[in-house]
């Protein structure tokens, strides 16, 4: 059984010419620690990750330039529009082959949890 771990990821290497860099859309969303609002400002992991990005290929860009979108609106405009990356963004089976990936920047373990009293039974992973 092949297991898919989620896996955040910043789709940008190798890294681009600045020219290539400032023709894409960066989008975000609030996903601490890796990416959120503090005082209107965008903070956070991946978001010095993308800044340290545009710092080395000698981009203007800065974190000004990301768009901080709720995640739904995020999801859906990466899908519908070209030249468009959206961060960080968890790595999943179902996604695989609707992105071109890059990373990771980090590894996260999801886990499902529930009250004794729930009646929720899982005898394997596959449920």
């Amino acid at each position: 059984m092949k297991r898919w771990w989620p896996t955040l990821l910043l789709a940008l290497f190798p890294l681009p010419a600045a020219a290539e860099l400032e023709a894409l859309t960066f989008i975000t969303e609030e996903y601490p620690p890796y990416n959120y609002r503090q005082n209107e400002r965008l903070e956070g992991i991946s978001i010095e990750l993308l800044e340290r990005i545009f710092a080395e290929t000698g981009s203007t860009m800065s974190r000004e330039d990301v768009r901080y979108y709720p995640w739904a609106r995020g999801y859906e405009t990466v899908l519908s529009e070209p030249n468009t990356v959206l961060f960080s963004t968890t790595r999943t089976e179902q996604r695989e082959q609707l992105f071109q990936w890059v990373g990771p920047i980090a590894t996260d373990r999801v886990s499902l949890l529930a009250r004794r009293d729930s009646g929720i039974q899982l005898n394997d992973i596959e449920a």
